[in-house]
């Protein structure tokens, strides 16, 4: 199994390698006009007992090459300051104008409790040779005035590429990513002191645009992932094979074919899927690979008023619980009429859909918990209904009710944090066939330079494992006019069983020197911070980072 594992690392990578070599052959051959990229900033925002990346704050990077057929590729903007309508951004760098190529962002960051944040991105967006590279790094050491060297820390690094090459009827677009976590174990596990996950992926594409509205796409997907921990010297062998090292190989080649106009699309797409197990295990983990095949026809049309979608699939494979085959299918239908200035929106959609769980996708959201078998399909029966009126230019009312209930017994998978962890610290998954029914009301107030943001979120029958019963959020934002300046305040107040209920509050205030520099302040979680408590993770026995203060210098050329 380790050698497979070291065959499976080698092909990716060499794979990756040339990918972003053999993008560099067509160089001569591309076409690319000038456009603008939106990367707007993000806001913390608090939600329940964790802290999640919003619409204002000091962002994460997220440069995106164009959708594959894609001539346009923008240029990164900040927002200026609101003043007729409510929207999702409060401040923002003007890119400078000009035919420059090649750009730069960056953001770093540090604060405390031992908070650091690196994120740059290097990219051209036009001429012939297009590329976006970015590496990102963030660590926290010590939580709530507890000590880095007790296991209370974290880190994240990532390193990405991106090429794209267009030709006149041909468009290549080459990905590969790498990227490792660490998480301490908080000095609660008898075995481990902490626990590591690589990843390793590579995305490629190449698509035909074809006369009278035909389009050929193949593409292809492939992963290696591993997790591993750190042994405690001398500590007692009680973990399993599994829960020490987890390693597992994904890969999953798709073909599309496409036919549209302005007001229809019609779409065929079919998909293979491999996830295999690759490292040791124990006797009691399941063994068997996953194969899944989907064949799928989608179709749209739309007018002014009207879209309806809709799409039937044909699902078959190797794990989904004694069933042979399944038949996916999705009606949706969204209508819009002018309102208050701007566009009333209404959504409802419904059907049952299915997905496959991916090993490495459950653990990397899901902190403290390990996987000892492939995880497989979870479906469910659902309906959805979505709506979103400007009252007036200044008040806009947003609202959405979520029903899903497992379908065919295939069911969630999610780590049981309200049971007890094993002696060696770490939590279980299982499938949970669940009933859900889950809304959200919101209501956005623009006043002058003044923006009140009121959210409900409620979760009625079953609470997921990462979320709460309820949750009330308000937050209050200003930006000077100009833009210059601004900031904004967040409250969160958690309700239902088993919750902390001392409300989670965060601050922000930027100046932005220039179009090309920003500085920021951001306080997360003020009160716990000023009075050294705690936040359980996701009900577990485990702290999760929550409060910090932080310094924030951004900068774009």
């Amino acid at each position: 199994m380790k050698k497979i594992s070291k065959i499976s690392l080698i092909g990716l990578t060499f794979a990756a390698s040339v990918n972003l070599l053999a993008a560099q052959s067509f160089e001569d051959d591309m076409i690319f006009a000038d456009d603008q990229i939106q990367l707007p900033d993000v806001t913390t925002v608090v939600s329940g007992d964790t802290l999640t990346a919003g619409k204002s704050s000091v962002p994460e990077l997220d440069f995106k090459l164009p959708d594959a057929g894609s001539t346009q590729i923008p240029l990164p903007q900040m927002p200026t300051a609101q003043t007729s309508e409510v929207q999702d951004t409060d401040d923002q760098i003007v890119a400078a104008g000009g035919s420059k190529e090649m750009y730069v962002e960056g953001l770093i960051g540090a604060g405390y409790p031992g908070f650091f944040r690196g994120d740059f991105t290097v990219y051209k967006n036009s001429g012939d040779s297009p590329f976006n590279t970015r590496f990102f790094h963030e660590s926290e050491n010590g939580y709530s005035r507890n000590k880095a060297a007790n296991g209370f820390f974290d880190s994240t690094t990532l390193l990405s590429g991106e090429k794209q090459i267009n030709l006149k009827y041909t468009t290549f677009n080459f990905g590969a990513e790498y990227s490792t976590a660490s998480n301490g174990f908080q000095g609660l596990s008898d075995s481990f002191y902490d626990t590591t996950q690589q990843t390793l992926s590579t995305k490629d594409s190449v698509s035909w645009n074809l006369p009278k509205g035909f389009g050929i796409a193949l593409e292809a997907e492939g992963q290696w992932y591993n997790r591993y921990s750190g042994l405690i010297p001398g500590a007692a062998q009680l973990y399993t094979p599994q829960d020490a090292e987890g390693s597992v190989l994904f890969l999953t080649p798709e073909a599309k074919i496409n036919w549209e106009n302005d007001m229809l699309h019609f779409g065929i797409d079919m998909k293979y899927t491999y996830e295999a197990l690759i490292s040791s295990v124990d006797s009691s983990a399941r063994k068997t690979n996953v194969h899944r095949g989907l064949f799928k026809f989608d179709s749209l049309f739309r007018n002014d008023v009207v879209t309806v979608e809709g799409d039937v699939s044909a699902l078959i494979g190797n794990q989904l619980n004694n069933h042979k085959i399944l038949v996916p299918f999705n009606l949706g239908v969204t209508v819009q009429w002018p309102m208050a200035g701007n566009y009333g929106t209404v959504f409802a959609a419904g059907g049952m859909s299915s997905t496959l769980n991916r090993y490495s996708e459950l653990e990397r959201k899901f902190r403290f918990a390990s996987l000892n078998e492939l995880p497989v399909e979870s479906s469910d029966w659902y309906g959805q209904l979505k709506a979103s009126l400007p009252v007036t230019s200044a008040i806009k009312l947003e609202g959405n009710v979520d029903f899903k209930t497992t379908a065919f017994g295939n069911g969630i998978w999610e780590p049981q944090y309200s049971s007890a962890s094993t002696a060696w610290g770490l939590y279980s998954f299982l499938p949970k066939n669940r009933t859900e029914l889950n809304s959200k009301v919101a209501v956005s107030f623009l006043y002058k330079v003044f923006t009140f943001t009121l959210d409900c979120y409620n979760y009625l029958i079953y609470v997921p494992a990462d979320q709460s019963p309820c949750t009330i959020k308000l937050a209050v934002g200003v930006q000077e006019p100009k833009g210059i300046f601004g900031g904004g305040i967040t409250c969160a107040e958690s309700l239902g069983q088993n919750v902390d209920f001392i409300p989670n509050v965060g601050a922000t205030f930027f100046y932005r020197v220039n179009d090309s520099f920003k500085f920021s302040i951001e306080v997360n979680d003020f009160v716990k911070l000023c009075t050294g408590g705690t936040r359980s993770y996701n009900g577990s026995k485990y702290i999760s980072r929550a409060e910090n203060i932080s310094f924030f210098a951004k900068f774009f050329f």
